[in-house]
């Protein structure tokens, strides 16, 4: 189960980077697009951009495929505990330990319980999900340049 976080975690980092790249390279076009025009440069320019892109969508497939791989597993293990439980009750009924109305309470709970359970996994895969935009975030924080002449600065508030 940790290995297919680990490889949707890196898949989202991976595509962060190629997304962050493709931005780059379309902000040169915007920026310089009278120097890129005179030097024939934006085919050049276009084939890195579809290059990127190729590598984005080679890596978000992989990171589907894991995602798709994990939420069946969820799923199957869900429903298949769901499924024995509502066996084994049923046949508590039938055997009379139990009521019909004891029978109807459980299934309540049981699907109760199920439709928490799946949102507990939802909000965990948007959890996982959202920290690669974090992290990247906070790399920027980390790795920005520091103001010169900071001293020579006025105070914003006084």
């Amino acid at each position: 189960m940790f290995l297919g976080l680990k490889v949707l975690y890196r898949t989202g980092l991976i595509n962060k980077e190629l997304y962050t790249e493709i931005d780059r390279y379309r902000i040169k076009i915007l920026m310089h697009k009278f120097e890129v025009m005179q030097n024939d440069g934006f085919e050049k320019e276009m084939h890195k951009i579809s290059t990127l892109h190729r590598q984005a969508k080679h890596n978000r497939i992989r990171g589907n495929f894991t995602r798709l791989l994990r939420q069946m597993a969820a799923n199957i293990l869900i429903d298949g505990s769901q499924l024995l439980i509502y066996i084994v009750i049923g046949a508590a009924v039938m055997t009379g330990q139990y009521s019909f109305a004891s029978f109807v309470l459980m299934l309540n709970l049981i699907w109760t319980m199920t439709k928490y359970i799946r949102s507990i996994r939802n909000t965990t895969k948007s959890l996982f999900s959202q920290t690669v935009h974090v992290k990247k975030l906070w790399d920027t924080f980390d790795n920005a340049p520091r103001i010169r002449e900071r001293e020579l600065c006025q105070p914003f508030l006084s």
